[in-house]
């Protein structure tokens, strides 16, 4: 997971601790935390709360919640994607096998049926 820069900085740069902001926002401290590290997303009455508490656009700190969903959001998919991948790729090789295994019978089978051919016409 990513973390919320923009909630970080306002806290270290007004001088906070985790449990202070937290208690601004009637969460515990390790709610809080799970906000600024992005394990959880900001909800518009902590925003406000929160730009109140720093100065700031209640606006630009959802937008930087929002954006660090869809960061996560996408290297999750990103994850899954690459899982299906090695997944195929495995289904491939294990496709190739028995394709070639296969090939290798049959000209095994043809190469006898050649001899025994050539043998029953003698």
């Amino acid at each position: 997971m990513e973390e919320n820069v923009l909630l970080r900085l306002c806290r270290t740069s007004h001088r906070l601790s985790r449990p202070q902001v937290a208690s601004k926002l009637g969460l515990t401290p390790e709610d809080y935390k799970e906000l600024e590290t992005g394990v959880t997303f900001m909800t518009p009455k902590e925003a406000k709360v929160l730009a109140e508490l720093y100065n700031i656009r209640t606006r630009d700190l959802l937008e930087s919640s929002r954006q660090l969903e869809l960061l996560n959001t996408r290297a999750e998919v990103i994850k899954h994607l690459n899982n299906e991948n090695i997944r195929l790729n495995q289904f491939m090789e294990g496709g190739y096998e028995l394709v070639h295994n296969n090939k290798m019978r049959s000209g095994t089978e043809t190469k006898e049926n050649a001899c025994y051919e050539q043998t029953s016409h003698q």
